[in-house]
């Protein structure tokens, strides 16, 4: 891979870790409150925040 893109990706998944974090926080303040949020987005936010809780545990050890 020329050394540009390997620079680019880089940067790219620093972007989206950097992201995550506060998604993940925004979407664990929602669930702990107990929020009215339609069942169906509950439940794709539990399982993201799941989800997300793995790949940032992963990048702090990283």
């Amino acid at each position: 891979m020329p050394e540009g893109a390997s620079r680019m990706v880089d940067t790219f998944f620093m972007i989206v870790i950097s992201a995550e974090e506060p998604g993940d926080y925004m979407q664990r303040v929602i669930l702990r409150a107990g929020e009215q949020v339609h069942p169906l987005v509950g439940r794709i936010m539990a399982i993201h925040v799941a989800e997300e809780s793995r790949h940032i545990s992963f990048a702090h050890d990283s």
